[in-house]
């Protein structure tokens, strides 16, 4: 084998390998994250969303949650009991495999009831708050678009996009992105980060570094991971995700932002390194994250399926506006 084909196998080997660490099945992928932007082309009512403004504002936060396991269930009642607190909360983000294993194919799919609407629309608190979700890897095994049908179809499930922005009062700007399929559109949301705000957050499925015991994305960035890190970092101040099935927060310290991991809203756990000196906190159970954010200051929480706080961090403002 001469030099050049050797260098022509080993580029094509990286390819693989890069396709592979993408999640692309290049035939299915960019055809259904194309079904969603065509989908979203046209405006909508329901497009033209705009939070009460206030003073602060309070979000529950899950990911990995549509199982239909007693896990879900189990979850999604601690939930409603912390929602039900009398704190008063704002949204719920939840951050991508919203309807496991396969998503939804259509707007109609019975799905959406059996794993969504029954355990996150039929209980007194958590049905008066919006969702603002952002897709999965699961999610991408059905049918996408059907979720921008949802979002016109439901005020409370707000997806316009498969990239959107939120402006919660001059408090927070939130952008949920594809991390599934970023290009082609899929962080357009980022461009529509405020000058108006104090805070920025961004939502997606897949973290950029974790300490599960896991492979792949579960564990660091990959190449799609880390070409969206970059475009994050000294942007942000606080990055949320799921993929990795287990709660944890870790300070960015090369890119100046707060990284949650909230993968634990009701499918398998799956281990992680309890003594990972980069993390702050690393739990194996399942539950879900709480943000309360004002102009001055963040505070997360982390709680189990019993209503136990299981962490608290808080952090002001930084000085230096982004």
């Amino acid at each position: 084998m001469n030099l050049k084909r050797i260098f022509l196998v080993a580029a094509l080997v990286l390819l693989l390998v890069g396709l592979t660490d993408l999640g692309i099945d290049v035939s299915k992928k960019y055809t259904r994250a194309k079904a969603v932007d065509d989908a979203a082309v046209q405006a909508h009512p329901n497009d033209a969303h705009v939070p009460e403004k206030k003073s602060g504002y309070r979000f529950l936060v899950i990911g990995d949650n549509g199982s239909g396991l007693p896990s879900q269930r189990a979850v999604a009642d601690a939930m409603e009991k912390r929602c039900s607190s009398g704190f008063g909360f704002d949204g719920i983000f939840f951050l991508g495999d919203l309807i496991y294993p396969h998503g939804v194919d259509a707007v109609d799919d019975p799905l959406w009831q059996s794993l969504y609407e029954d355990y996150y629309r039929k209980s007194p608190c958590l049905s008066k708050l919006m969702a603002y979700p952002v897709l999965g890897n699961h999610d991408y095994l059905g049918q996408p678009a059907a979720w921008i049908h949802r979002h016109r179809q439901t005020p409370s499930f707000f997806f316009p996009s498969r990239s959107w922005a939120v402006d919660f009062g001059d408090v927070v700007t939130v952008v949920g992105v594809d991390s599934e399929v970023p290009w082609l559109g899929g962080s357009d949301g980022l461009d529509k980060f405020s000058d108006k705000t104090a805070w920025r957050f961004v939502l997606g499925h897949h973290p950029f570094k974790t300490a599960s015991t896991g492979g792949g994305r579960h564990k660091n960035a990959g190449i799609v991971g880390n070409a969206l890190k970059r475009k994050l970092c000294g942007k942000i101040h606080l990055y949320m995700s799921g993929h990795a099935h287990h709660l944890e927060h870790r300070p960015m310290i090369e890119c100046n932002f707060e990284h949650i991991i909230s993968g634990a809203g009701g499918a398998g756990v799956k281990m992680a390194d309890l003594d990972d000196p980069t993390a702050h906190f690393v739990a194996n159970r399942w539950g879900f994250f709480e943000l309360t954010v004002t102009t001055e200051q963040l505070e997360i929480r982390a709680f189990d399926t019993n209503g136990d706080r299981l962490y608290g961090f808080s952090k002001p403002l930084p000085a230096d506006k982004l």
